[in-house]
């Protein structure tokens, strides 16, 4: 039996097939031997690669999403920093306006009162 086993081997080494050799599947490049160690290395080193490649993508990723959310935390500091001016602007103004309109109606009213007695002076 073992016999056959090898001919089928060697016949599909031939045609450059993978086969089954006592329940095993043998790939006809290295038959029932273990694969070289470099075709073992260049897988650990493939396996090294495509995990490097990912945390690099995440790292990126990771570091694109931080700086998306620093410049809009800089930006929401700005806009919160520009309502607070607004409001002590319209505040001062809002004042000012008073003040004004105070000065305005105390003048009326000394006009009003100043003609009222010039009205009662006696001639």
């Amino acid at each position: 039996m073992g016999t056959a086993s090898a001919q089928v081997a060697a016949t599909a080494a031939n045609i450059g097939e993978v086969v089954s050799v006592r329940g095993r599947v043998v790939d006809i490049r290295f038959g029932a031997r273990l694969p070289p160690i470099y075709l073992v290395l260049l897988q650990s080193v493939v396996r090294t690669m495509k995990a490097l490649a990912a945390h690099l993508f995440i790292s990126l990723f990771r570091a694109c999403a931080e700086s998306l959310a620093s410049e809009n935390a800089s930006r929401l500091g700005a806009i919160e920093g520009a309502d607070r001016n607004i409001d002590e602007l319209l505040e001062g103004l809002h004042r000012s306006f008073r003040r004004f309109r105070h000065t305005d109606i105390d003048e009326e009213l000394f006009d009003l009162v100043s003609g009222v007695e010039m009205l009662r002076e006696p001639e």
